[in-house]
C-alpha cells in the first residue's frame, strides 16, 4: 500500500553512486580541510609540478565552480519553477542543500541512496514542509502524480537504465507536472566519443550528447525546453589580461578576476541552436498522455 511520502522509504540500491556523492556533500560545505587535502592530493599526482599558492587557487577555484553549478540548478528550479504550494521532489538530493532557501510553501521530498547524505540532510534542513528518506530512483515509493515539480541534478549519467529511471519520474509526476533535469554533454566533455563508449569519469555509466539527451526525454514527456551551464564561453576568465598590473600584483588581479568570473559562467541560460555547453538542463512537461513506443 502507498504511504504518505513523509513517512516511505525504500532499501537503497547500487545504481548510483555514493561515492560522487560523498564528494558532492564536501564540495556543498568547502571545508578548509577538504580543499586542503584535494590541494595536497593535486600536488602528489602532479609529480612537483603542481606546487605554491597558484596551485592551491587552482584547486579552490574548480571546488567553488562545482559548487556554483550545483546550487545554480537549484537557483534556476526555484526562481524560474516553483510555485506556492508546490509538492516538490528531490531525486538524488544529497544534503538537500539546494532547497534549503525556497520562499514558497508546500511539501519538499528529499531522496537519496546515501543513508548518511539522508540523516543530515533531515538534521540540517528539515522540518513540517521538508521531508528526507532513502529511496532508490528506478523503484519511487510514492503513488503516481504524487509532485507538481521534480528536479533530478547530474544523476542521470550515473544509472545503467536511465530509461526506467525516467518512466518513474513520469509516473510520480502530477498532470501537467514539471521536471527539470541535467546532464553533462558528451559533445563538450569527450567530443568524438558515443554512448557506448565508457566515459571517462568513473562514476559515470554513460553521457550523452544533446540530441541524445532531447530524444531520451521525448520518449517519456511532452514540451521540452533545454537551458545550458558554461556555454559558448566557459572556459574564458573576464576582465583584460592587457589592464592587469604586471608582476605579482597582476596575477592577483587575474585570480581575482577568474573568481568573479565563476558565478556567470556557471548560470543557467537558455540553450542555442548549436552550442555545445558542458552541461544541458531540460525543463519537461508531463503529457496528458502516455507517449507511445
Amino acid at each position: 500500500m502507498d504511504q504518505d511520502p513523509r513517512n516511505r522509504g525504500a532499501e537503497p540500491a547500487s545504481s548510483e553512486s555514493h561515492a560522487a556523492e560523498r564528494l558532492s556533500m564536501e564540495l556543498l560545505r568547502l571545508r578548509p580541510w577538504f580543499v586542503y587535502r584535494t590541494w595536497r592530493r593535486a600536488v602528489k599526482e602532479g609529480q612537483g609540478r603542481v606546487r605554491g599558492l597558484g596551485s592551491l587557487f587552482g584547486v579552490l577555484e574548480g571546488l567553488l565552480t562545482l559548487r556554483g553549478e550545483h546550487l545554480a540548478r537549484y537557483r534556476f528550479a526555484r526562481e524560474d519553477l516553483d510555485f506556492e504550494g508546490a509538492r516538490i521532489l528531490d531525486v538524488a538530493c544529497g544534503l538537500g542543500y539546494g532547497w534549503r532557501n525556497r520562499r514558497g510553501s508546500g511539501l519538499v521530498v528529499g531522496a537519496d541512496l546515501d543513508h548518511s547524505a539522508v540523516r543530515e540532510g533531515a538534521a540540517h534542513f528539515g522540518g513540517q514542509d521538508r521531508a528526507f528518506l532513502v529511496a532508490n530512483g528506478l523503484h519511487l515509493p510514492f503513488r503516481g502524480s504524487s509532485f507538481d515539480l521534480i528536479t533530478c541534478f547530474e544523476t542521470l549519467e550515473h544509472v545503467p537504465d536511465p530509461e526506467r529511471l525516467l518512466a518513474e519520474i513520469r509516473r510520480v509526476l502530477s498532470t501537467d507536472g514539471v521536471l527539470a533535469i541535467s546532464t553533462p554533454n558528451r559533445d563538450a566533455t569527450h567530443p568524438g566519443t558515443s554512448r557506448s563508449d565508457r566515459p571517462v569519469n568513473p562514476y559515470h555509466e554513460f553521457e550523452l550528447s544533446v540530441e541524445e539527451f532531447r530524444d531520451l526525454l521525448a520518449a517519456f514527456f511532452g514540451e521540452t525546453v533545454l537551458y545550458r551551464q558554461k556555454g559558448k564561453a566557459w572556459d574564458q576568465t573576464t576582465g583584460s589580461g592587457a589592464e592587469r598590473p604586471r608582476g605579482a600584483l597582476g596575477r592577483v588581479v587575474g585570480i581575482l578576476d577568474r573568481f568573479r568570473s565563476i558565478g556567470e559562467n556557471t548560470e543557467v541560460k537558455p540553450l542555442d541552436a548549436e552550442e555545445q555547453p558542458q552541461y544541458v538542463l531540460a525543463v519537461c512537461h508531463k503529457p496528458r498522455t502516455v507517449p507511445q513506443g
